[in-house]
């Protein structure tokens, strides 16, 4: 059986592994997150966190801010039901 924290970890991202992924720092992820520029974490036990696959396709979309991220995502979603988050 698979160890779940090495499955969450390549499924979930710190600020600091995001700021790793972006190349910048885990507080400009900190300051992006407040100002509404990439996509929204989830909290999980207290913890916050970033879905990997969510920045890969906000990157593959041309990062744009939060506000409209959410509303290319949903159009993913919608013309692909199996993607999801």
């Amino acid at each position: 059986m698979a160890d779940p924290k090495v499955t969450t970890a390549r499924l979930l991202l710190s600020a600091s592994e995001l700021g790793e992924l972006l190349g910048v720092n885990k507080s400009t992820i900190w300051t992006w997150h407040s100002g509404g520029k990439i996509p929204a974490p989830v909290r999980i036990g207290g913890v916050t966190r970033w879905r990997r696959a969510e920045i890969e396709r906000w990157l593959e979309a041309g990062a744009p801010p939060r506000e409209r991220w959410e509303i290319i995502r949903d159009e993913i979603r919608a013309t692909k039901p199996d993607v999801r988050k």
